[in-house]
């Protein structure tokens, strides 16, 4: 596995959890009001199919999503400066 591929997951990870923690806090800011209950689990189910719909959105724009924040390159090799060669 190189490099490029444990990034990638770390950040696809990363922001899979922040968009899915995102999404509990705007969805309980919302709810905060709302005293009704329920008799079916309708609600819980489609709370977790938004957890799992937005934790996929997360997931797939993690590691562009993370390029583009911080400015980095897409390739992690090091440029060699003219002149600055080792010899054995």
């Amino acid at each position: 596995m190189g490099q490029l591929t444990y990034r990638s997951t770390i950040y696809r990870g990363a922001y899979g959890v922040i968009f899915v923690a995102a999404y509990l806090l705007i969805t309980a800011y919302l709810l905060s009001g709302d005293d009704s209950g329920s008799e079916s689990s309708a609600g819980v189910w489609r709370l977790v199919l938004g957890m799992v719909l937005v934790c996929a959105v997360g997931a797939a724009a993690g590691p562009t999503l993370h390029r583009r924040l911080f400015k980095t390159r897409v390739s992690y090799r090091r440029v060699r400066k003219p002149g600055k060669h080792l010899h054995k």
